[in-house]
């Protein structure tokens, strides 16, 4: 489901949230996909919510238990103005929503198609075929999965991790190929047109369309 309030930053698209839900959901200090948006002096500002671990120290908030850190935009730095959130929630009428609707779809396309490493996973030998299918579709799409960290979730490390090993859960593999946006298919039929009892015909289903029911 499509978020509310988002805005881009640091090619990155964030879902922004106010100051004051920010304030009420302490599980938001560690949820890196999220954006707060704030009075800085005369202006509202959007600032992410940046891991303490970063050295990079973008503008963002930092948080250090007990209390924030602020590391504030230069004022020439418009990108993490509040004027650029598109807020789905504040739409006059059909048309205009679908239109806002379309324009973060881009964004995210846009964001997703812009590579600056290349995941390749090593085939092995080793691989059952359900984690040689998964890696080749992955070395197939061109594809940066860090791009695609937010969909993953704060598990992302480790199931990134698992494109190292040698096998894969059915469960699992759904859940990468929905991420990436690759439909998996499951196929049966006859071994060969000899066998005993043949069914006659392929039996196949969609495998990866109703991941959340997992």
């Amino acid at each position: 489901m499509m978020n509310v309030r988002q805005a881009v930053i640091d090619a990155k698209l964030y879902n922004v949230v106010s100051y004051e839900d920010y304030s009420y959901q302490p599980e938001l200090n560690n949820n890196y996909s999220t954006a707060v948006e704030m009075m800085i002096g005369s202006e509202k500002k959007i600032l992410p919510i940046r891991s303490p671990l970063d050295k990079d120290k973008l503008p963002g908030i930092y948080n250090k238990g007990n209390m924030d850190e602020l590391v504030l935009p230069e004022d020439t730095d418009r990108q993490y103005n509040a004027e650029n959130i598109i807020d789905l929630s504040n739409v006059s009428n059909m048309e205009e929503l679908l239109r806002k609707q379309s324009q973060v779809r881009d964004i995210e396309k846009e964001i997703l198609t812009s590579v600056d490493d290349i995941t390749t996973p090593n085939i092995s030998s080793l691989d059952s075929p359900e984690m040689k299918i998964v890696k080749q579709a992955i070395i197939k799409k061109h594809m940066d999965i860090n791009k695609y960290a937010d969909r993953f979730g704060s598990n992302f490390a480790n199931d990134k991790r698992i494109l190292k090993t040698n096998s894969i859960t059915q469960k699992m593999m759904k859940r990468i190929l929905s991420n990436i946006d690759v439909k998996a298919t499951l196929i049966l039929e006859d071994a060969s047109p000899d066998v005993a009892n043949p069914m006659g015909e392929k039996i196949e289903i969609v495998i990866t369309d109703n991941l959340e029911d997992e």
